[in-house]
């Protein structure tokens, strides 16, 4: 019998880079909207992206998805301050 599962990658693999890619562009873009307001807020949405890459590479794929997703719901949340207008 033959594995043909070896090469696919679980769902987290794939989605996992390109929602903190995205989640990235829009914190640099806020970042530089915002010029030095809200650094405690733009620090822990890095440092949870950062979190999900490493969750992801120990093959935490819950905890990757959930981090990234905290990470884009705090950036995110700076478009209802109404001092950025971020594109995703």
């Amino acid at each position: 019998m033959v594995d043909n599962s070896s090469g696919v990658k679980r769902t987290a693999q794939v989605l996992v880079p390109r929602y903190v890619e995205k989640a990235r562009r829009a914190l640099g873009e806020a970042r530089e909207t915002l010029k030095g307001r809200h650094p405690e807020l733009l620090e822990n949405a890095e440092l949870y992206l950062k979190d999900s890459e490493s969750f992801l590479a120990n093959n935490q794929d819950e905890l990757a998805m959930l981090s990234v997703g905290y990470a884009e719901g705090l950036v995110d949340a700076l478009s209802f301050t109404g001092e950025v207008n971020l594109s995703w």
